[in-house]
């Protein structure tokens, strides 16, 4: 592969995950942001997240020069042969993502474009939006697709957790341009990555990454309402889970049972496909279900607790992981918001514990609830513990440490997350999603209530 000069515009998941795995194959990358704080930090090691290897990619290729950072947007334009646009794309309060950060970066490029690039819009976009974005150039720039420069449209598909690996290693890289060559200057600068490249459409390929994100939720939504049915007939959703995704047809993945959702991707790409389908006179009745089973499951969670307690005033709960998915420090979207947010509604005295994401939940809740870093600390005195992130440090507890200094023996696993059949030996309450509860541990209460779904 031809080395290449690339800059990244915006420095977030999606463009410090690519720049880093761009510099380890030996391409001089800029990585750029109006964010100066950040760039600064960044430029010390000093990362706005935590992703598991990022960071140790940063250091590497900083230090052998091929990643480097700066807050100045025209010289990262004017140093580079290809500008990757990798800026957010927020949800608006209308259900739509917001373009801003998009048009701005384009805008910086219209200005600053000083010979024929490549520009590449990695950021999650509606469909349509990359032929919009080539007529703005040429309505406000003079500047015309073919001539001045080449524009395509490479949807990410990282997992936080594992975005660097997924980076490296993708499953498949899929490239939107006006015709369908199998041969472009992308597909070259993708060939150290993979050959499994889908050359196609602007259009299509904006809708292939909005699809999929989308697809997966519904999975995980279907398999939440089967769990509900399930602790109704007293069938076990993991046997369920495990018994249709032995069928190839189906598969097992993103079948399993929770509280739900989160992060920037699946809650942002649903939504923004449901608004899509409306303004093209589609009624997405579908996809409306999967997002309304979704905003439902942590409220399953507080009715558990509701008809254990009969009330939670006074109550004092320990919330067990923040983030929405382990691994991660992202909290955008997170379920662990719903519930805490419920919990305070209802009075309840709220801890919580997670390896990584403490501070983001601090700028949301401040001094209302208790915060601790480590989880077995975290419930010392607690009425009941709830599970919401299924970090290792919390699937590999030893139950019997956990809750012998809880003032009731009574968990909520809101992940599946704990041996079933170990808990079964213990002395305590132990609340499942789509299972049998186990009630080893008794508790008397007074009345049950339960919040509205």
């Amino acid at each position: 592969m031809k080395m290449v000069k690339i800059s990244i515009i915006g420095t977030g998941y999606v463009g410090l995950v690519t720049g880093s795995c761009f510099a380890s194959y030996g391409n001089e990358v800029i990585c750029a942001d109006v964010d100066s704080d950040r760039i600064k930090n960044l430029s010390k090691g000093v990362l706005p997240f935590y992703e598991p290897g990022l960071s140790e990619l940063c250091l590497k290729h900083s230090n052998d020069g091929t990643l480097t950072f700066t807050s100045d947007i025209k010289y990262a334009i004017e140093q580079s042969d290809i500008v990757f646009i990798t800026v957010g794309t927020p949800t608006n309060n209308y259900g739509q993502m917001d373009l801003s950060y998009v048009y701005e970066a384009v805008d910086n490029i219209g200005e600053y474009l000083n010979q024929q690039k490549i520009i590449v819009v990695k950021s999650t976009i509606p469909a349509g939006t990359t032929r919009k974005l080539i007529t703005y150039l040429e309505k406000k720039y003079g500047l015309i697709l073919g001539v001045n420069y080449k524009m395509f449209s490479n949807p990410e598909f990282l997992r936080q957790g594992t975005a660097v690996y997924d980076c490296l290693n993708p499953e498949r890289i899929v490239i939107g341009s006006n015709d369908l060559s199998q041969e472009n200057e992308l597909v070259d600068v993708y060939q150290s990555f993979s050959d499994k490249i889908i050359n196609t459409s602007y259009e299509s390929s904006e809708m292939i990454k909005n699809t999929a994100n989308a697809f997966l939720a519904m999975k995980i939504s279907f398999i939440n309402d089967i769990a509900s049915i399930c602790e109704q007939v007293g069938a076990d959703v993991v046997h369920v889970a495990e018994g249709i995704g032995s069928d190839q047809r189906i598969g097992k993945h993103f079948l399993k049972a929770g509280v739900g959702y989160g992060g920037s991707c699946f809650p942002k790409d649903t939504e923004d496909l449901c608004t899509l389908a409306g303004k093209n006179n589609h009624d997405f009745k579908l996809l409306k279900a999967v997002i309304e089973t979704n905003d439902r499951q942590p409220l399953l969670l507080i009715n558990k607790m509701l008809q254990t307690f009969g009330e939670l005033k006074g109550k004092q709960i320990t919330i067990l992981g923040l983030s929405f998915k382990p691994d991660t420090s992202d909290i955008r979207n997170a379920p662990s918001i719903k519930l805490i947010e419920q919990l305070l509604l209802l009075d309840a005295d709220i801890n919580v514990f997670d390896p990584v994401a403490l501070n983001s939940i601090k700028g949301i809740f401040d001094e209302r609830i208790k915060y601790y870093s480590n989880h077995y600390d975290a419930v010392a005195n607690s009425d009941a513990c709830i599970i919401i992130t299924e970090w290792n440090e919390i699937v590999e507890s030893d139950i019997n440490t956990l809750v012998e200094n809880m003032k009731h023996p009574i968990i909520f696993d809101g992940r599946n997350c704990l041996n079933y059949e170990y808990m079964k030996t213990v002395d305590i309450q132990y609340h499942c999603m789509g299972r049998n509860s186990i009630y080893n541990y008794k508790l008397e209460t007074e009345s049950i209530e339960t919040v509205k779904l």
